[in-house]
Order: structure tokens, then C-alpha cells, then sequence
């Protein structure tokens, strides 16, 4: 029974040496490829690479919740606001969103009423669709700050809430002009509290594009 245990524990050893060397072996493999690839860029990562920051685009819109999960059986959702800063990157664009949503008590529901603000940063992908039409897909991430109205000598930190939230975003953008153009924006987002909240948004609004100064641009590359 001792050899047996022994002949076992040599096995494991042996097994666990070569799982190590293959995953040695398939991280050197998978930085070579990342290293290729990095080292020969392909036309449209070029392309990219040139408007990188080169533009601008401010936008600001009218937000709604627009589904119904278990925070709804206490609370009304109310329209918001949301304003959007973005610029192109070496793939996709980049942003920073700041949002505002109200939420009153329903009916009789004795819970009180509680202000929304919502701080992230996101990444996507733009593609257009026709001349006038394109479409955008992202992700976000940030914090979802939660104020309650409630009355009394409360610590801070009783009243207020802060916690991640992650989010899928899209939106349609009708190209008016060259600088200006209308959207409208569907997100479904997830705030991580006790209770995970999931919420969708449906947001119509408008969009500003400009050249990015050169010292902006010379700042964030």
C-alpha cells in the first residue's frame, strides 16, 4: 500500500510538470502571435491608427427606463439625462457617459425616493450603413452612484450607494450634416447591489462633431 501511495504521488507530480510545460509552451506560442501581429499591422488597423483622436463628437439625450423587474414593484422610474464625450480610436472609439435618473416611490410602496448617477467609461465599434445611417455597439463600465431621500440624523454612508455597473450598449446615428446628427440609443445595463439590478434604457438625443485641437490630440497619444 506504501508503494502504491508513492508510485501515486510521483504520478501526480509527473502529470502536474508536464500541464506546466504545456502551458508554458502555449504562452510563448500565443505571444509570438500577438508579437506578428502587432509587428506586421494590417491595412485597416493603419487606418485607424491615422484618426485616432482626431475628432470629437459630443452628445447629449432624453433616457428612460424602460423595463420591469423587482426594483419596479417599490419604485417609478422618471426620464433622465445622459451626456456622452467621444473619440475615435486606434480601433473603435472610445467614451465617457455620464447619466441622471430619478426614481419616486409607487403607489404606497413606503420606500423613498432616490437620484441616479451613473459615471462610465466605454469602448466600441462603429459601421456605417449607408451615407447618412450607421450603426454602434459597445461596452461600458463605471459607477452607479444611488442618493436616498431620507430624512434624519443618518450617517452618510446610510444614504448613500455606491456600486459597478456594467453595461451592452447600441444606438442607430442619422448623419444630418457633417458635424451634427440624431441617434437613438438602446443600453441593457447590470448594477452589481445585494439584489443584482438589471435595467434597460432607450435614449433619443443629438450629437456634435468637431476637430480635435492639436494639443489634444498630441495630449492623449
Amino acid at each position: 500500500m506504501d508503494r502504491m501511495r508513492q508510485w501515486m504521488r510521483q504520478w501526480i507530480r509527473q502529470a502536474a510538470g508536464c500541464v506546466a510545460r504545456s502551458m508554458r509552451i502555449a504562452s510563448l506560442l500565443a505571444l509570438g502571435a500577438v508579437s506578428t501581429a502587432l509587428a506586421t499591422p494590417s491595412d485597416t488597423t493603419a487606418t485607424d491608427g491615422l484618426r485616432a483622436y482626431q475628432s470629437v463628437s459630443v452628445q447629449a439625450g432624453a433616457t428612460t427606463n424602460v423595463n420591469r423587474t423587482r426594483l419596479h414593484d417599490d419604485w417609478q422610474p422618471g426620464y433622465g439625462a445622459e451626456a456622452v464625450v467621444a473619440v475615435p480610436f486606434y480601433a473603435g472609439y472610445l467614451e465617457a457617459v455620464a447619466a441622471y435618473h430619478r426614481y419616486q416611490p409607487r403607489g404606497t410602496a413606503d420606500v423613498p425616493a432616490f437620484d441616479a448617477f451613473l459615471l462610465q467609461l466605454g469602448w466600441g465599434l462603429e459601421q456605417p450603413l449607408t451615407s447618412w445611417l450607421s450603426a454602434q455597439a459597445g461596452v461600458r463600465v463605471g459607477n452607479y452612484r444611488m442618493t436616498f431621500d431620507v430624512n434624519g440624523d443618518l450617517e452618510r454612508a446610510e444614504i448613500t450607494e455606491n456600486e459597478l455597473v456594467t453595461a451592452l450598449q447600441g444606438q442607430v446615428v442619422f448623419h444630418v450634416t457633417d458635424r451634427w446628427s440624431l441617434l437613438a440609443a438602446g443600453s441593457y445595463q447590470r448594477t452589481f447591489t445585494r439584489i443584482r439590478m438589471d435595467l434597460v434604457y432607450a435614449t433619443v438625443g443629438v450629437r456634435y462633431t468637431f476637430d480635435s485641437p492639436s494639443w489634444l490630440q498630441t495630449f492623449l497619444r
